[in-house]
């Protein structure tokens, strides 16, 4: 009975830490800005009345262009075309879309980690809430990922590709030949739109799938159908993406030289151990021992497969694939922002999956007064680790974004926008020279609308031919 109410008071506690992390991001994400590419779309659209057909056509019109000049992120190209608020409703419309990008991809992780947790033969309790609380905590608790939440290009092409993706690997995490068509089929559409993406997400599921493919051949000795066509969906949608003319054109006027495949494969482990080392600075350590506390007291009767720790290891390279197309593509070492995400997100889930089942395996093979001495030592542990790590409560990015959002941070910083899309509409004609009075500098947390001084930057031409005015510049950077 003791039991039965710690485990519903640790599920209570987990449901609304979620929820007001979950819901703290999702409402402020709400009051994103334009920005940047998202103006980008104008040189499609210009005298064109947004309605559901010419918002299709250009969709199309714009992955096609990005297909051939600039990337294949063929959905992700699409979508910043056809779902743009520049050039249908503004910047009310932008709030939606932005909370409904957030409210996806936290729907999507979370049900991709309770299918996955299923399929390790886990029932819904507290233990299971717990992991998932960590995994929200690590991706809510560091960093806001601007460029994910909080800018509409980073959004189509990342965000929405990325929640796809997970939604489809759950699916295909459970398909057995005995699964429904429409399951199958229903993943293997959700992992196309994920590959219609930047590589960098196209990566992550690829190896993904590979690994859960190989890991039924070896431990069943049988491939299920329905599976085999969504793993090869995938990789077609990932072939066609990598193999975009735009690509290479991209990559020629970063480097002309060719491609550097070994200097790609090294960096791509830096990029990496950058990432670790960023998210060690915080209180990742002390997370991934929860989730190894996790392991331990979710005992089972039979010993944890040692093939299954083997691939969970093997995962541990994912955000080594995820960041190589970027290392290959760029040279840059220091991922943006958006990139970050995709490969703390790979770094998050594939440790927590390694800790959980060599806790698991611990447990197993160890009596019972032993798991009891473990457990000891792991929270002994934690409980000065938390001591004297330096991360507090106050560090929190939760609890910034809600301080920001009480003292109306992010409202009034919406609403000085929308304020200066009004004034700007009234200056037709003019050359316009915006100051901080009429429209405010950026805040921290977000991504910030950029204009730049130069009136000939393409940013603001484009900006400047929208709202009919002759010229738009800064007197600020």
């Amino acid at each position: 009975m003791v039991k039965k109410i710690l485990n519903y008071i640790v599920i209570a506690i987990c449901c609304l830490l979620i929820a007001y992390m979950i819901g703290t991001l999702v409402w402020t994400s709400s009051y994103s800005v334009f920005s940047g590419d998202d103006f980008a779309v104008l040189d499609f659209t210009e005298d064109l009345d947004h309605n559901v057909w010419t918002s299709v056509e250009v969709g199309f019109e714009n992955a096609a262009h990005f297909y051939m000049q600039w990337q294949g992120t063929w959905f992700g190209a699409f979508l910043g075309a056809a779902i743009n608020p520049v050039w249908q409703y503004g910047l009310g419309q932008l709030r939606w879309v932005m909370a409904i990008n957030s409210s996806l991809f936290w729907g999507a992780l979370l049900f991709f980690v309770f299918c996955a947790l299923k399929n390790m033969g886990l029932k819904a309790n507290g233990i299971t809430l717990v992991i998932a609380t960590s995994i929200i905590f690590s991706l809510c608790a560091y960093e806001t990922y601007p460029e994910i939440f909080f800018w509409f290009s980073g959004a189509t092409v990342y965000g929405v590709p990325m929640s796809c993706l997970l939604l489809g690997l759950a699916l295909y995490i459970g398909l057995a030949n005995n699964s429904s068509k429409i399951v199958a089929i229903v993943a293997a559409l959700l992992v196309l739109l994920g590959m219609g993406g930047t590589l960098v997400v196209a990566g992550t599921g690829c190896y993904a799938a590979l690994l859960l493919l190989l890991y039924d051949c070896i431990e069943k000795k049988k491939i299920a159908s329905s599976k085999l066509i969504v793993f090869i969906t995938m990789m077609l949608g990932a072939l066609i993406n990598a193999l975009a003319p735009g690509n290479f054109k991209r990559h020629d006027t970063i480097d002309d030289s060719g491609l550097h495949i070994t200097k790609a494969v090294i960096s791509a482990f830096s990029i990496t151990s950058n990432r670790w080392v960023t998210l060690l600075g915080y209180n990742f350590l002390l997370l991934i021992m929860v989730v190894f506390a996790c392991g331990i007291i979710t005992k089972r009767r039979k010993q944890t497969k040692l093939l299954s720790v083997v691939f969970s290891a093997l995962g541990l390279l994912t955000p080594v694939v995820a960041s190589f197309p970027y290392a290959l593509g760029t040279q840059h070492l220091i991922p943006a922002n958006r990139v970050a995400f995709i490969i703390d997100l790979g770094i998050i889930l594939s440790t927590f999956l390694f800790s959980f089942l060599v806790g698991n395996s611990l447990a197993t093979a160890m009596s019972y007064k032993l798991n009891t001495i473990a457990i000891t030592i792991v929270i002994v542990t934690m409980f000065f680790y938390c001591k004297y790590d330096g991360y507090g409560l106050s560090d929190f990015k939760t609890f910034e974004l809600t301080r920001l959002h009480n003292a109306d941070v992010f409202e009034n910083h919406y609403n000085a926008h929308v304020r200066f899309y009004d004034w700007l509409k009234g200056q037709e004609g003019e050359d316009v020279i915006v100051t901080p009075e009429h429209c405010p500098y950026g805040i921290d947390n977000v991504y910030n609308l950029y204009i730049s001084i130069d009136a000939d930057n393409w940013v603001n031409k484009l900006i400047a031919r929208h709202y009919g005015v002759n010229s738009i510049s800064t007197d600020y950077d």
